[in-house]
Order: C-alpha cells, then sequence, then structure tokens
C-alpha cells in the first residue's frame, strides 16, 4: 500500500500496466511503467512506489528500477539507479525511507 492505497504493477507476459484500488472498491489505470516487467518486486517508500528487477520481453533479466512518485495525486514514472546485477524473483520493503532489496535469483 502506498498512503494508504493498494497498487498493483506489471505481471506475467512481461506488463507495463499499473492500476490503484480506488474509492468504491474499483480499480483506476495509473500511467504504465517505463518497463514491462514480471517476477519483479515493488515496496512503497513514502509516498512512492519502488518496483525493481525482474524479466522482461523475451524473459530477459532486468537490474533496471523506476518509482512511482505520488501515486494518489499527480502520478509519474522516473528511473532509479540500477541493481548490481539483473534480478528476478526477489522481494522489496521499505524501511525508514530505504528501500532494501533482498533475495532473488540472477
Amino acid at each position: 500500500a502506498v498512503d494508504g492505497a493498494i497498487v498493483a504493477v506489471g505481471g506475467a507476459g512481461p506488463r507495463a500496466s499499473a492500476e490503484i484500488l480506488g474509492e468504491g472498491g474499483r480499480w483506476a489505470s495509473l500511467p504504465p511503467m517505463r518497463s514491462a516487467r514480471a517476477e519483479h518486486a515493488a515496496a512503497s517508500v513514502g509516498r512512492r512506489l519502488a518496483v525493481v528487477g525482474g524479466v522482461g520481453e523475451g524473459f530477459v533479466r532486468l537490474a533496471s528500477c523506476e518509482v512511482l512518485d505520488d501515486p494518489t495525486g499527480a502520478p509519474i514514472w522516473s528511473e532509479l539507479p540500477p541493481l548490481a546485477a539483473p534480478c528476478w524473483g526477489l522481494a522489496a520493503l521499505g524501511v525508514q525511507g530505504k528501500l532494501l532489496i533482498l533475495g532473488g535469483r540472477e
């Protein structure tokens, strides 16, 4: 959850889609991610949603990371520095304003 809202991103395919569960229990589209991805990790860090790694088109492993700023207001995606190595099947956690990346497979 980001700022109290549930946000769903990407998925099998891979997909670049992003949606937010709004009032009344209906999903609403957000701007798509910069990269289509599956098997990625996502975590909220303050009012931002970080999305890291995964697999892209052709099942290419990704090191790319991106962040969705202000998903409940004026959402916009921007790049974050890439992971040290491409990684999929990982976990992410926002703790005290920092993004922690755990596990995964190269």
